[in-house]
């Protein structure tokens, strides 16, 4: 777990809270000469709406650093082409788009159906879970918090992650659930996914992403969830379900992408 005393002799402290909204900010870390706090703002600053793809950086620390610092940002922004353009910024100009109110109450909503989930999930004895990872599991701190859950399954090969999918997907369209499966990035919607971190491995990790949405839906997909992954073992799933198909796997996050092998190709 982050120890924020730690820092207090850091000379720059890079903090990125892109997962974390404004649960941590620059005032609540030690000072040192520079800090550094970036986020991206299309996960949890545009109320899940995703409009447009954006970044933020603060700088705080001695006048002179943030000075300099600024000036050698700004300089990169030219050379890199990356100011926003006239139509992006109309797409974020709509006042309730970064409103500070509107946008912690979506983050609060977020975070504590996350929580909510976690905790729900330690109840599984002697299911498909090994472990459940979240950042408020054991610790009470406000900025305790993430826009998802991490479940680790005693079978972490990548097989028995499409078979977990493959229920998932299955019974969310039988129960008629607000479960889809993918990415979240505004996090309005309940999501699940897995993810391969190294295909050579043949293991996988299982991501859960609640959505702000609360109400009916949500005890329904904690109800499902602790169903499917109290089953003792992936054989017993397949017994269960005996004529799903596996879902199709990811990709493989440490593969070159084909735009790389094709240039790679062509640069001989």
């Amino acid at each position: 777990p982050l120890d924020l005393g730690s820092l207090s002799q850091a000379q720059i402290v890079i903090l990125d809270t892109t997962l974390t909204g404004q649960r941590l900010t620059i005032s609540q870390l030690p000072r040192a000469p520079l800090v550094i706090r970036l986020f991206s703002g299309i996960k949890l600053d545009q109320q899940g709406l995703e409009l447009e793809n954006c970044g933020a950086l603060l700088l705080a620390g001695s006048p002179q650093a943030v000075k300099l610092m600024a000036q050698s940002l700004r300089a990169v922004r030219t050379c890199a082409g990356s100011e926003p353009s006239a139509l992006e910024r109309r797409r974020l100009a709509p006042p309730f788009v970064f409103d500070p109110q509107l946008a912690q109450a979506h983050q609060d909503a977020v975070f504590s159906n996350n929580a909510w989930l976690a905790q729900r999930l330690t109840q599984v004895q002697g299911g498909l879970l090994a472990r459940v990872v979240h950042p408020s599991l054991g610790n009470s701190q406000d900025w305790a918090c993430a826009p998802f859950v991490v479940l680790h399954l005693k079978d972490s090969s990548i097989e028995a992650h499409r078979q977990l999918t493959a229920v998932l997907e299955y019974e969310a369209q039988r129960r008629k659930l607000p479960l889809g499966r993918g990415a979240s990035f505004g996090f309005l919607d309940h999501r699940h996914e897995f993810v391969i971190p190294v295909l050579r491995e043949n293991r996988a990790l299982f991501k859960v992403a609640m959505g702000a949405r609360q109400g009916d839906p949500r005890e329904a997909i904690g109800q499902l969830l602790l169903e499917v992954l109290s089953y003792p073992d992936c054989a017993s799933l397949a017994l269960a379900y005996p004529d799903l198909q596996l879902a199709s796997a990811p990709a493989d996050w440490a593969a070159p992408s084909a735009r790389l092998l094709e240039f790679l190709e062509g640069s001989d």
